[in-house]
C-alpha cells in the first residue's frame, strides 16, 4: 500500500499509481477516489480519514462504507524514479463523434494506466491545447483488476461544475464511472 516512486520527469507521484497501490476491495460495490493536491513524496495509504491527506478513497461494501487516505510517509525514504509509461501505446482506435470518444485498450500496464491514458488523450481530442489533472475517479460495481487487450473504452463528455469537467465511461459496454478533471 505504499507508493514511492515517481516516473520519467514528473516530480508527482501519478494518480494511477496512488490507484495501482490502493486497498481496492474485491467485495466492494463503489470506489470513489479522490485527488486533492500533487503527492511530491512517498505515500501511503491508511484506512483512516486524514485531513492532510493527498487522496482519499472511500470503499462501499455489503459491511458497510470504509475510508482510506492516502498520506505522507513517515519513514522519510525518498521517490524513486521509475521510467515513465508510454501513455500513447496503451490505447489504439481513438474515435470521437460528437460528445463521445472511443478506444480499444492494449492490455500493457494496469486497468488504471490504460484509464487515466484515455482520459488524458481524450481530454487533449475534446478540448485541444488543455491538459488535464484527474481530481476524482467512481467506479460502480466490482473494481477490473485489468482490462483484456481489444477491451473498448468508451468515454462520455458529461456536466462542467465551474472549471471541473466530468465525464462517464463504460468499459466493454458496462457503465463503470465517472472521472473528474481540472485543467493544469
Amino acid at each position: 500500500m505504499k507508493v514511492d516512486y515517481v516516473r520519467g520527469a514528473r516530480a508527482y507521484i501519478r494518480a494511477a499509481d496512488m490507484i495501482a497501490g490502493a486497498p481496492v476491495l474485491p467485495e466492494a460495490t463503489q470506489l470513489h477516489f479522490t485527488f486533492r493536491h500533487l503527492m511530491r513524496e512517498p505515500g501511503v495509504w491508511i484506512e483512516t480519514r486524514a485531513a492532510d491527506a493527498s487522496a482519499t478513497l472511500t470503499a462501499r461494501t455489503p459491511g458497510g462504507i470504509r475510508t482510506w487516505s492516502f498520506t505522507a510517509d513517515a519513514a522519510g525514504t525518498k521517490l524513486r524514479r521509475m521510467p515513465d509509461i508510454d501513455e500513447d501505446g496503451l490505447v489504439r482506435g481513438v474515435a470521437l463523434a460528437g460528445d463521445r470518444l472511443t478506444c480499444r485498450l492494449q492490455g500493457d500496464g494496469t486497468v488504471w494506466d490504460q484509464i487515466v491514458a484515455a482520459t488524458r488523450i481524450g481530454g487533449e481530442k475534446l478540448f485541444p491545447g488543455t491538459q488535464w489533472y484527474l481530481i476524482y475517479l467512481q467506479i460502480n460495481g466490482a473494481p477490473p483488476r485489468q482490462a483484456a487487450e481489444g477491451a473498448t473504452l468508451e468515454l462520455k463528455l458529461g456536466r462542467r461544475k465551474g472549471q471541473i469537467l466530468e465525464l462517464s465511461y463504460d468499459l466493454d459496454g458496462r457503465a463503470t464511472g465517472r472521472i473528474g478533471l481540472f485543467p493544469r
